[in-house]
């Protein structure tokens, strides 16, 4: 074989190498920027937990379990739930205005119900909250 044929083969094998590696560091790149991403993503959890002093007294825990900061929250209640007589869930003041920020690993924990009257109604109702924020 001449020279020009093995340049010829040479070029084509760098050519071939430098297309794997822009696809190898475009997908490096590419998850790179989803980590940073899910990095600095806010997760807000809503549960219904006892208290610790009082296990019939139930609170409403709100909890950032993300990363990142979670702004102008607002909750959307799909199916209300009565709280205590005459007192619903929508009416709640954090519920019904929504919380500004709240900050990684912060909670907001407030009372929500008592067990010890309507236990059976109370036990078969389904909570549905729907919970919208921003992260910037």
């Amino acid at each position: 074989m001449s020279t020009e044929t093995w340049m010829l083969i040479f070029s084509g094998v760098v050519a071939f190498s430098t297309l794997v590696y822009a696809l190898l560091t475009w997908r490096l790149v590419s998850e790179t920027r989803k980590m940073r991403e899910l990095q600095t993503e806010p997760k807000i959890l809503v549960t219904i937990k006892p208290q610790d002093a009082w296990i019939n007294f139930m609170d409403i825990l709100i909890q950032n379990v993300g990363l990142g900061t979670a702004y102008h929250i607002k909750f959307i209640i799909d199916k209300d739930f009565e709280c205590d007589k005459g007192r619903f869930l929508s009416e709640m003041g954090f519920i019904k205005n929504g919380i500004r920020v709240l900050s990684p690993n912060q909670k907001f924990q407030c009372f929500f119900t008592s067990m010890i009257e309507n236990y059976e109604e109370k036990n078969k109702e389904n909570i549905e909250i729907n919970v919208k924020y921003q992260n910037y």
